[in-house]
């Protein structure tokens, strides 16, 4: 009899979704490296999406980019050893724009009353 792990992969390749559930592991491994490498910083970072072997990053507070800026190398690194069965090539940072920028504000004159 095969074992779950070994039937799962099959089931998803077979379906077309392997690398959706691949890429949907490695963001959600970033954003928990994230979480522990940066837990003051982590309410302003967010993993977007894993495209063409890029993970992007968005920082709704230009500090938080700040602080994450020096540690993308080694969670390039974290990833590439984690997840095996996609490619992470590299983590790019990007500035949030939009509704994700004016929540973080909203949240930010909150705190400060």
């Amino acid at each position: 009899m095969d074992q779950l792990s070994s039937i799962l992969p099959k089931v998803l390749h077979r379906r077309g979704l392997h690398g959706h559930a691949m890429a949907a592991m490695a963001t959600h491994r970033a954003h928990d490296w994230l979480r522990a490498a940066l837990p003051h910083c982590i309410e302003q970072l967010h993993v977007e999406s894993l495209k063409d072997g890029v993970l992007t990053i968005s920082a709704t507070h230009p500090i938080a980019a700040q602080e994450c800026m020096p540690l993308l190398p080694s969670l390039t690194e974290f990833l590439q050893r984690e997840c095996k069965g996609c490619t992470v090539r590299e983590v790019r940072m990007v500035r949030a724009r939009g509704r994700k920028t004016n929540e973080a504000n909203e949240a930010n004159k909150g705190n400060e009353d």
